[in-house]
């Protein structure tokens, strides 16, 4: 671990400090290495101050799930050997937060701090920084990226392993899923969209990019003014086979490649609504549940009934995914009823209440 020359000069004209480090991780022959930005509020952390935060996210840069800080409020930020952003956490007081990077016109980005607190309510919305130079992926999570091996010059290495982190959990947990859904009435109609996120849009591939995820599917309810959209995520990230538990997050604005809409009976809203209800205890696997079962299990509620073609992640598993489950919509004759819409762009911003 050691600093870039002029590292205190980051933000030399914001209310942060920022430190730039570079981290190396070794194993045997090979070596990993990540380009780590820690932004503090306080404008005058010290050396001594950063590199004591910046050991405590060791579990977080091993690809462990992160955990608290003590009264640290700011931001760590973790890019490739060649500067493209890969993950990142934000704490506020210590407590982790969820981290969001809001993408500026053309290939400009703005990085923002976002924090909450325990009641969900925004505690900071702080500007950080610009940058141009693009290929910002918009996923969080731990490393899982490429890895670099010695002796032959280097070159990335991307295959998947059981230890890559194929999938991360939300941006923004729901805290309390019926305090979510409370404002539908069970009494009328409502329209269910089915939402999906391919790795590579128009293609089957089940994973792409570096570090390697998934995409997902999620789904979104409205109903007089009233939209709530929402998938089903690991509560931490998630390499490989083993189920952990879940959590239910907040997908508005989310990307989507292709969607199907329909609009459901009041019967069928209610067991939508009851079906979100039960899954939330179950766990989270790649293999046997996740995002995209849960989509189409929802849809299956109304009679939507989806293919769900079992996609390989290389030779390590296989399970639905996104990928095909997208592209075996853009080919669906569709229900009666029913719009399908391959144009894609971001779901529903959160709106309505009761």
């Amino acid at each position: 671990m050691a600093p870039f020359a002029d590292t205190d000069k980051l933000f030399a004209a914001s209310q942060y400090s920022g430190y730039r480090f570079l981290v190396v991780r070794t194993a045997g022959d090979s070596c990993t290495g990540r380009i780590v930005e820690l932004i503090s509020k306080q404008p005058t952390t010290s050396d001594k101050a950063a590199y004591s935060v910046l050991a405590g996210t060791k579990p977080f840069l091993a690809g462990l799930a992160p955990g608290p800080l003590a009264d640290f409020t700011g931001a760590l930020l973790v890019y490739s050997p060649s500067y493209e952003y890969e993950a990142g956490l934000a704490y506020v007081s210590g407590a982790l937060q969820p981290l969001r990077m809001a993408p500026g016109p053309d290939t400009c980005y703005d990085y923002y701090l976002v924090g909450y607190d325990n009641t969900g309510t925004q505690v900071i919305h702080d500007y950080l920084y610009t940058t141009c130079t693009g290929g910002i992926p918009g996923s969080s999570g731990g490393w899982g990226g490429a890895t670099y091996t010695g002796g032959g010059g280097g070159g990335a290495n991307s295959t998947l392993s059981p230890t890559t982190v194929l999938v991360v959990p939300p941006d923004t947990p729901i805290l309390d899923i019926h305090e979510f859904l409370k404002c539908f009435d069970i009494n009328q109609s409502a329209t269910l969209t089915i939402y999906v996120k391919q790795p590579v849009p128009g293609t089957p591939a089940t994973w792409a990019g570096v570090p390697p995820r998934v995409g997902h599917t999620f789904i979104s309810l409205a109903q007089n003014g009233v939209i709530r959209t929402f998938g089903f995520y690991p509560a931490s990230p998630r390499a490989a086979v083993a189920a952990v538990t879940s959590v239910i997050g907040d997908d508005s604005q989310h990307d989507y490649d292709v969607s199907i809409t329909t609009t459901i009976s009041p019967s069928g809203l209610n067991s939508v609504l009851n079906y979100t209800y039960g899954s939330t205890t179950n766990q989270y696997s790649l293999q046997h549940y996740n995002c995209t079962n849960f989509g189409i299990d929802a849809c299956a509620q109304i009679g939507l009934i989806l293919p769900d073609i079992q996609g390989n992640w290389e030779v390590i598993f296989s399970g639905s995914n996104p990928g095909n489950l997208g592209q075996e919509m853009r080919n669906m004759t569709m229900p009666a009823g029913a719009t399908l819409d391959v144009t894609g762009g971001q779901a529903p911003l959160k709106s309505g209440g009761c």
